[in-house]
């Protein structure tokens, strides 16, 4: 579960409302600061030059890898709270 969060999405046919199984590349998540989003904890932080690679805990403790790109990808510590977005 997302921790009752909500995920809206576009479809490219007509579909009923209803849960639904979001995937996403690790590279099109983003972590922000901000109330929009599903809540995650940063849990682990590995710098790789250019871009920084997250351990992100949702609610119920599923994991959710995600690299950040550009200014300001090292910024998230361990144990902050963040909002993981998509692209």
């Amino acid at each position: 579960g997302l921790g009752g969060g909500t995920v809206r999405a576009r479809v490219s046919r007509s579909r009923p409302a209803g849960a639904a199984l979001l995937a996403a590349r690790r590279e099109e998540i983003g972590l922000e600061a901000g109330e929009a989003g599903i809540r995650a904890v940063i849990r682990h932080r590995q710098f790789l030059g250019p871009k920084t690679s997250y351990k992100a805990e949702i609610a119920g403790g599923a994991i959710v890898a995600v690299d950040l790109h550009g200014e300001g990808h090292d910024a998230h510590r361990p144990g902050a709270p963040v909002r993981l977005s998509f692209d």
